[in-house]
Order: structure tokens, then sequence, then C-alpha cells
């Protein structure tokens, strides 16, 4: 009844809050080539009751995330494949998934620096020690393509992904 759905797609579709095509998201992304499907579950017990949680997919990769509206458009992002993070979607973001081994926060700090990327916020989470981690980093400009292969190519790096602000 809250028009959730139609907020959904509209979001996945970078779409704002004022956009007075929301209602017709649905069929936009159809013609984007997006498929949709929303399956509500009691598999996990939300911490919030706007909770929702996305299985992204496309070009050959895939992403789990976990988010809670907190009204007025504004979103938190609580989980990105199973680690816990937090952003709110105001700042661009650098995602890495990396080992968790000592030096590695230092050597991704060295190369944003490097790039004239200042750090706005940062949290590394892991699941256990000495085994994958993730690192979220808020940041107060892009991270570009030139940076995101830097960063790939520094040792224990998995995986970089730059996230864009929530518009």
């Amino acid at each position: 009844g809250h028009g959730t759905d139609v907020a959904l797609v509209a979001g996945l579709l970078g779409w704002t809050t004022d956009n007075a095509a929301i209602p017709e998201s649905f069929q936009a992304a159809r013609e984007a080539g997006m498929e949709i499907a929303f399956i509500p579950t009691l598999e996990v017990t939300p911490s919030h009751p706007n909770t929702v949680r996305f299985h992204l997919s496309g070009d050959g990769r895939s992403v789990t995330l976990t988010g809670i509206s907190v009204g007025g458009g504004q979103i938190c992002l609580t989980e990105i494949d199973g680690f816990a993070v937090e952003a709110t979607g105001e700042f661009p973001c650098l995602l890495t998934v990396h080992e968790d081994k000592p030096g590695v926060v230092a050597l991704v700090s060295s190369v944003l620096s490097n790039s004239g990327i200042n750090i706005a916020q940062m949290r590394v989470s892991r699941r256990q020690k000495g085994g994958v981690a993730v690192m979220l980093v808020e940041t107060d400009q892009a991270v570009e393509e030139r940076t995101l292969a830097a960063l790939e190519k520094l040792p224990h790096i998995l995986q970089a992904r730059a996230i864009p602000p929530v518009v």
C-alpha cells in the first residue's frame, strides 16, 4: 500500500524520489532488460521493519545487499554479501574484498591518497581472523576506473568496486 515495490525498482533504475514516473518503474525496468521478482520471506529476522535484501546479478557478477529504508527516500546499507557494513549512500564508496592480512588497509589508503581521494568514513568487516574481509570506504570524490585497476593489483585484494552515491 505504500508503493515500496515501485520505489525500490525506481531506485534500482537510479531515479530520484521526486521522479513522476515512479509508478511506471516496473515497465521501465522491463524495457531496460531488468528482470524483477519480489520474494517475501521470513528467512531472516530483520533488525528494522523496513529491511530489504537484494540479490542483484548481471554482466557475470552478482551481489547480495541488505538495507533499511529510514524514510524520506533515505537508506542505510547494512550488509554486502553477508558482511556487516554501514553506509547511507550519501557519498561515493569503494568496496574491496580482500584477504584479512596486515597492511591491506594502509595499502588501499595509500592508493586513494595518491589518487587525490579523501576518505570520509571507513569500515572493515570479516567473518573470521585471517579469512576474507570487506572494506567499505566512503569518499569525498568518486573512485575512477584507473584507481580501481591500481587497487586490484595490490597484494591480497580480491576485488575492488566503486559504488556511486544515491542520487
